[in-house]
C-alpha cells in the first residue's frame, strides 16, 4: 500500500501555517491578508505563517516570470510538485531547503539584519558561493 501525504509523519506539519488566516484561498497569492491572533504559546507559529505567505507569494510570482508552469519549475529544481503546492497554500511547512532551492532557482533573496545576506549572484567557489557578509566583521559585537 502507497504511503500519502497524510500518514507520512515528516511530511505532516505541526501545524498548518494556513490556518493562522481568515482567508484561506488568499494564502500564498496575496501579500496583505488578514491574520487570526495567536492562541497562547503559538506566536511564533503565527510569525512564521506570516513569513511563509511572504515567501509563498514571492516564489509564485516569480515561478509565473521565469517558468510556464509550477510543474515546470518543480521538475527543474528537483521538488515534488505536491509538497510545493501544499507548502505555497500553506497546508504544509516551509523548510529552510524550500527557501535555499528559492535562492538558487528564482533567485528570491533574505536578509538577516546585521548577520549575513543571502546574494542570488554566484560566488567564487564551493559552498559558501551566494553568501555575502553584510554588515562588516561579524566576530566584532
Amino acid at each position: 500500500m502507497a504511503m500519502t501525504y497524510a500518514d507520512d509523519p515528516v511530511s505532516d506539519p505541526r501545524f498548518r501555517p494556513q490556518r493562522y488566516t481568515s482567508e484561506r484561498e488568499a494564502f500564498g497569492k496575496a501579500a496583505n491578508i488578514a491574520w487570526r491572533s495567536a492562541p497562547p504559546g503559538s506566536e511564533d507559529q503565527l510569525i512564521a505563517s506570516k513569513m511563509q505567505n511572504a515567501y509563498a507569494v514571492a516564489i509564485r510570482a516569480e515561478v509565473r516570470r521565469q517558468y510556464s508552469s509550477l510543474k515546470e519549475y518543480a521538475q527543474t529544481a528537483g521538488v515534488d510538485y505536491q509538497r510545493l503546492t501544499k507548502m505555497l497554500r500553506g497546508e504544509a511547512i516551509m523548510r529552510l531547503e524550500d527557501i535555499a532551492s528559492a535562492h538558487r532557482h528564482l533567485g528570491i533573496t533574505i536578509s538577516v539584519p546585521g548577520q549575513v545576506g543571502l546574494d542570488p549572484r554566484p560566488g567564487p567557489v564551493g559552498l559558501g558561493s551566494g553568501l555575502r557578509d553584510r554588515g562588516g566583521d561579524r566576530g566584532a559585537r
